[in-house]
């Protein structure tokens, strides 16, 4: 794929730069938060240290309250202590980062194929997404883009293959979400939900499934096409996500969709199918999805790439909080 003109080219390359300008302000003000976390914490375990001391010097002894001081001042030590310095760690990664993207999405949904097409690939990878390791991260670059590959959603590794991908999407600046045109799944709803909750923009891409083999095939393949991309069925789809976000006390109805056929957008590239490759482009309609992917960049990257920093920090931070306020409200009453 390429540019259909060089002021679209120039716009992504301003907003790219514009972007990591911004990053340096935003990497700044994020290690005065974490600055400020290591102090907090450092009160509060000196706060239950004092407690415990002064229990210990009179003569009060009730084992049930001495033990829940003792249990919180762990609970301290072993959850908060070491925040701070690993968020300086993923800190400093970010900052190395230029604009990031990261893909999810359940086994076997079209990452690989998404990534074959943006990369002009052969298609090795595709079709291996089951037999993928759980440390199996694959970033490469995209128009100035780096695009993050992560482990599926609801795979075979579970819950160890969903912690690598989360930790990939704290460290994005916009959040890909493939999923097909069957019936989402709810393990793909919770998924979703816990990348909201990052803070994480997110445009949700739609693969549809129809089948072609042999350029032959065209005619057949135009009809089958039309009738997975019914508007209709599209709509009930998305309504389905809808559904799912009232589940979880949210509204999804902000979040971007996007229909596209990947096999035929990475056919058009192959060369066995190259008199074909112009209609096989055209009715996968990967050239919106690209528009949508470098317009959204263009419109929004370097708000995006502050919102990174600021949520890496500012999520656990208020998780932190939250504890330390509930722990401190415990105490008082004990």
């Amino acid at each position: 794929m390429i540019f259909k003109s060089n002021n679209e080219k120039n716009d992504l390359s301003e907003a790219l730069q514009k972007s990591e300008k911004f990053a340096k302000y935003a990497y700044k003000d994020a290690k005065s938060s974490i600055k400020l976390l290591k102090r907090i914490v450092k009160e509060a375990t000196e706060q239950l240290d004092d407690r415990i001391t002064t229990l210990r010097e009179t003569n009060y002894s009730d084992n049930e309250i001495y033990d829940g001081l003792a249990s919180q001042l762990e609970e301290i030590g072993q959850k908060f202590e070491i925040l701070p310095e690993r968020l300086d760690e993923e800190l400093d990664f970010l900052n190395q980062k230029k604009f990031s993207i990261t893909l999810f999405g359940r086994t076997m949904a079209g990452k690989s194929t998404l990534m074959e097409v943006l990369t002009h690939g052969n298609g090795k990878s595709i079709g291996l997404g089951a037999q993928r390791t759980t440390l199996d991260v694959r970033t490469y670059e995209y128009k100035g883009l780096f695009v993050t590959d992560v482990p599926g959603i609801a795979a075979f590794e579970g819950e160890e293959d969903e912690s690598i991908a989360f930790e990939a999407a704290k460290k994005s600046d916009l959040i890909i979400f493939l999923i097909t045109n069957d019936a989402p799944q709810a393990s793909e709803a919770e998924c979703l939900n816990n990348i909201l909750a990052l803070g994480k923009p997110v445009i949700c891409l739609i693969n549809v499934f129809a089948d072609i083999s042999d350029p032959s095939e065209i005619k057949i393949f135009k009809r089958d096409l039309r009738e997975s991309m019914d508007q209709d069925e599209l709509a009930a789809i998305k309504k389905q996500f809808w559904d799912f976000g009232h589940e979880y006390g949210q509204d999804w109805h902000k979040i971007r969709f996007a229909y596209v056929h990947l096999k035929s957008a990475f056919l058009a590239q192959q060369a066995e199918f190259s008199t074909v490759s112009e209609d096989l482009y055209h009715l996968s309609r990967f050239d919106y999805v690209d528009n949508l992917l470098i317009k959204e960049v263009i419109s929004n990257g370097p708000f995006y790439k502050i919102k990174a920093y600021s949520d890496l920090v500012t999520v656990p931070v208020i998780e932190s909080l939250e504890m330390l306020f509930n722990q401190s409200t415990l105490n008082s009453n004990q």
